[in-house]
């Protein structure tokens, strides 16, 4: 397990969340390649199953937001999807971006860098990872696969095991307690046969509860950070890698360095 140095020059590893999403259209191709060209060190994505079971990439179950038009990814075919714009709502440059399939995504990491495929679907998720996983079958490292149901996570990771694969988990703050508590996080990851958390970026996660997943043998991500004051903190805390919208974000502090 990768972790960050204990000086204030500690290594983290830059997730590009949704791709360069602060630049680009989240979860296209286009966002995805323009992360590599910044230098993330990772690229985190979204998946949905669609109607003749490909894994396809986009956030919502719904084309309303991305698309501007009605409909749910789960009636559509990958096909008929590819040829959906999924890019001029952000800017018209972007309007030949369609909705891309996994395996399309995939093909873009380069060697050394890593993909986090979050499983926004269901159990039949399991089988249609087979066919994606299958292109870096030499190269398992370059995919891990995130989640919040604990229980696909464990068929996952069962199924593909070369593969990392991390629990997502939102902490929210109930009283004076943070839920659900690490204590909780930990026993589900690990009763899951996880490799790590991924966690909302909270107050919770300090330097004592990150000692906790770690010597539980567990990594620690954090999402979504886009301030050099949480960059700092989570840092300061232990994370290795942090989830943010734009990759660019360490390279104007000094204080930091990425992970190489």
């Amino acid at each position: 397990m990768n972790r960050p140095n204990s000086n204030s020059r500690s290594c983290v590893e830059v997730i590009a969340h949704r791709g360069a999403s602060t630049l680009a259209p989240e979860n296209t191709l286009g966002a995805v390649r323009l992360a590599w060209e910044l230098g993330a060190d990772a690229v985190e994505i979204d998946v949905h199953l669609s109607a003749n079971r490909q894994l396809v990439v986009i956030h919502d179950e719904t084309l309303d937001r991305t698309a501007g038009r009605g409909g749910r990814v789960g009636d559509l075919t990958a096909e008929e999807l590819s040829r959906i714009d999924v890019g001029s709502w952000f800017g018209t440059e972007w309007e030949a971006e369609r909705v891309a399939t996994l395996r399309e995504i995939i093909a873009t990491v380069p060697d050394g860098k890593r993909l986090f495929v979050e499983l926004k679907c269901e159990s039949a998720a399991v089988d249609a990872l087979a066919g994606p996983l299958a292109d870096v079958a030499e190269a398992p490292q370059k995919v891990a696969l995130i989640g919040f149901d604990r229980d696909l996570m464990r068929a996952v990771k069962q199924r593909y095991s070369k593969h990392k694969a991390f629990l997502v988990a939102e902490q929210k703050l109930d009283g004076q307690v943070w839920r659900p508590t690490v204590d909780e996080l930990i026993v589900a990851a690990m009763d899951a046969g996880l490799d790590g958390l991924d966690l909302s970026n909270t107050l919770a996660v300090d330097r004592e509860a990150v000692n906790q997943i770690h010597e539980a043998g567990l990594s620690c991500c954090v999402w979504t950070v886009n301030s050099l004051d949480d960059v700092r903190r989570l840092i300061e805390a232990g994370v290795e890698s942090l989830t943010m919208d734009d990759p660019r974000l360490l390279d104007s502090d000094p204080a930091t360095e990425r992970r190489m």
